[in-house]
């Protein structure tokens, strides 16, 4: 375990995690904290139709979602998110009283993100991981890192 993996009290290492973020340095930020804290090979998607292809060809562990991407809001990444039960988070800068709907309920941190929240806020979502959309059945996944 790495000393900065320590901040969150456990290793996220063999955790597939997809960062959904148009701004290149902040997807940048959010890869390397994801990094420190173990992941080998964080995923990243820059637009919806990035994002939706990627879900859709490898499921991740969890996502970090940023609510608006090139122009776009991303609601149809949090419907395709929700109706699969894949854990996500958004991450973004707008407030959330600002954002729409779809993103009522999701849990979220605001802009910028410093790493021991963005462990904490992934370690709460791996420990608590949703259901699809009207499905009963528990969502089969990895082990490591929760």
């Amino acid at each position: 375990m790495t000393a900065t993996s320590r901040i969150a009290g456990t290793d996220l290492s063999g955790l597939d995690a997809l960062v959904v973020e148009d701004d290149e340095i902040s997807a940048e930020i959010m890869d390397g904290m994801l990094r420190a804290l173990g992941v080998r090979q964080p995923r990243t998607a820059a637009t919806v139709h990035e994002a939706l292809l990627s879900l859709r060809k490898q499921r991740p562990d969890v996502v970090l979602l940023d609510a608006s991407l090139k122009g776009l809001v991303a609601h149809r990444v949090v419907e395709e998110l929700t109706e699969t039960g894949i854990p996500f988070l958004v991450v973004t800068g707008y407030a959330r009283d600002a954002l729409p709907a779809a993103f009522k309920g999701a849990p979220m941190l605001s802009k910028p993100v410093d790493m021991p929240t963005l462990a904490n806020a992934v370690l709460g979502l791996l420990s608590t991981k949703r259901e699809p959309a009207g499905d009963s059945s528990s969502r089969p996944g990895r082990t490591t890192g929760g």
